[in-house]
Parts: structure tokens; sequence; C-alpha cells
């Protein structure tokens, strides 16, 4: 990432080009605090180390994306928290498109 930004880009099935979406630290941070005060639960495993490209397992609870985190198409993605950090996921495919390191 260059100034709290990274870019990732998505699959678009349908047409077969890819969307950008930009994903910033302050996003990340957002879903943190947004994850606490909702009293969402962390999926806790020390050996999952969570990439871009990974399935996230069905036992990790995913949530949408809360108002404050804007980006296109959010009703593409999910979020969970694995080992206490938000993962964005593909709703449908549960496949991580963005993590904050």
């Amino acid at each position: 990432t260059r100034f709290g930004l990274s870019e990732t880009r998505v699959p678009l099935a349908k047409i077969g080009q890819y969307a950008h979406v930009i994903w910033i630290t302050d996003q990340g941070a957002a879903l943190r605090t947004y994850s606490t005060t909702q009293k969402y639960i962390s999926f806790d495993d020390p050996t999952m180390r969570p990439a871009i490209g990974m399935v996230l397992p069905g036992t990790v609870t995913v949530y949408p994306l809360p108002s404050t985190v804007t980006v296109s198409g959010p009703d593409t993605y999910s979020y969970g928290l694995v080992n206490n950090r938000p993962v964005v996921v593909n709703r449908t495919t549960r496949q991580i498109v963005h993590t904050w390191d």
C-alpha cells in the first residue's frame, strides 16, 4: 500500500472485466470500531493467515459492510473478523478480496 491506499481487482462474472475497488487504511479502522460497538466476535485461530484469494471457512461469521465504509458495489462485499483483524470477502464466494496487515 502507498499512502494508506490499496487497490483490489475483483472479477465481474457477467462481463469478464475487473472492478477496481480502493480500500483505505481508515476503512479497516472503521470496521474494527463498528465491530466493537456491535459486539461482533472475532474468529480466532492462530494458525489461520488470511490472504487475498483464500476462501473464508463457513465457521467464520461475515457481516454486511457498515454504512461508514463506502465503496462501489457495497452489496458485493461482506467482512469478517479473523484474529481480531477485518477481512473483506466477496459475499457470494466468501473469497477474501482485501485484508489489512
